[in-house]
């Protein structure tokens, strides 16, 4: 007569412990576990732009954020304002968004 008797993969019935154990280590040395929650990175960014045809350039400055849909692929916001130092001050502002992959 045969007994019905599951077959598990090796080593599955320590995974729980395992993966306890792991989460306890990282809290006791400070991470803190979120679950459920975005990932979203603000950013700053500084500089200067110039212009093609006259070759002035001027200090810029922006801000933007990073919304992460996986590990390598994110949105990307962006708005920044370039100031003109040419004969007349004239700044230029811009806005973008985009999709980004990291390498």
């Amino acid at each position: 007569r045969l007994v019905d008797c599951p077959i598990r993969h090796l080593g599955t019935e320590k995974a729980q412990d395992i993966y306890y154990a792991i989460e306890q280590y990282l809290i006791e040395n400070g991470v803190d576990m979120l679950f459920g929650y975005e990932r979203l990175d603000p950013f700053l960014s500084a500089g200067a732009k110039g212009w093609i045809h006259d070759g002035q350039v001027g200090p810029s400055a922006g801000l933007g954020a990073f919304y992460y849909l996986t590990d390598d692929w994110a949105l990307r916001f962006d708005a920044e304002a370039t100031l003109g130092l040419d004969t007349r001050v004239e700044t230029v502002y811009s806005i973008s968004a985009g999709i980004q992959y990291f390498f």
